[in-house]
C-alpha cells in the first residue's frame, strides 16, 4: 500500500473534511521555497505551482525538491501554462488583453457606469527548454514529457471560443494549432544528484 502525504502552505477546511472521511489521510504544511523537511521521499508530485515563480524561485523550488528525494527518487511536474512562445504571447497579451478592454469599454457604455478595471500579474509562462535546463541544473533528468489540453488557451477568449463551437472541423483545427500551446505539460524527472 503506497504512503502517500500531501501539503501545502496551510491546511484548509478541506484538509479536515477529509480526515473525517480517510482518517489515514496525511497532511504536512509545507513551503518548497522554505525546504526544511528532514524525510526522503521515493516520487513528489506538483501540480499547477511553477507559473508563481521567477526564475530565483523555480532554481529554488527545484533545488529544494532534489532535497526532498531519495537518490533515483522521481519527480512529477505539471508546469501549470502554455510555453513561452509567440503564439501564446499573442493570445494573452494581444488577444485576451484588447477583448478584456472592449468588453469593458461595453458594458461601461450599455449601463452607463463608470467601472473599474483592474490588471493583475497571472504568472510566469516557461518553455520545455527552461523547465528542463533549470530542472538538469538542479540534479535531475528528464525521463519524458507528456502533453495534454491543447483548446484551453484559446477557450479563454471569447471571440475563439465561438469560433471552436462552429463545428467539430473548426475544433480539430484549433485543436492542431493548439499543440504547440499545451496548457498541460506533464514532466517526469529523475533524481540523479
Amino acid at each position: 500500500m503506497a504512503n502517500v502525504i500531501c501539503s501545502d502552505l496551510q491546511a484548509s477546511e478541506v484538509v479536515t473534511e477529509i480526515q473525517e472521511l480517510f482518517p489515514n489521510f496525511k497532511f504536512l504544511e509545507f513551503d518548497v521555497l522554505q525546504g526544511g523537511i528532514d524525510r526522503k521521499f521515493d516520487a513528489v508530485i506538483s501540480l499547477s505551482l511553477i507559473y508563481l515563480f521567477d526564475e530565483r524561485d523555480l532554481k529554488l523550488f527545484f533545488r529544494n525538491v532534489n532535497n526532498l528525494l531519495k537518490p533515483g527518487g522521481q519527480f512529477i511536474l505539471d508546469s501549470a501554462g502554455s510555453p513561452d512562445k509567440f503564439l501564446a504571447y499573442l493570445i494573452h497579451e494581444v488577444l485576451l488583453k484588447y477583448e478584456a478592454r472592449l468588453r469593458w469599454l461595453l458594458k461601461s457604455v450599455l449601463t452607463r457606469k463608470r467601472l473599474g478595471f483592474v490588471v493583475k500579474h497571472h504568472g510566469y509562462r516557461w518553455t520545455d527548454a527552461e523547465i528542463v535546463a533549470c530542472a538538469e541544473q538542479e540534479g535531475f533528468a528528464l525521463l519524458e514529457q507528456q502533453n495534454y489540453n491543447f483548446l484551453t488557451e484559446f477557450r479563454r477568449s471569447c471571440l475563439l471560443r465561438r469560433l471552436i463551437k462552429m463545428g467539430p472541423c473548426m475544433e480539430k483545427i484549433f485543436e492542431n494549432i493548439g499543440r504547440k500551446i499545451p496548457y498541460v505539460r506533464m514532466f517526469n524527472l529523475k533524481k540523479i544528484s
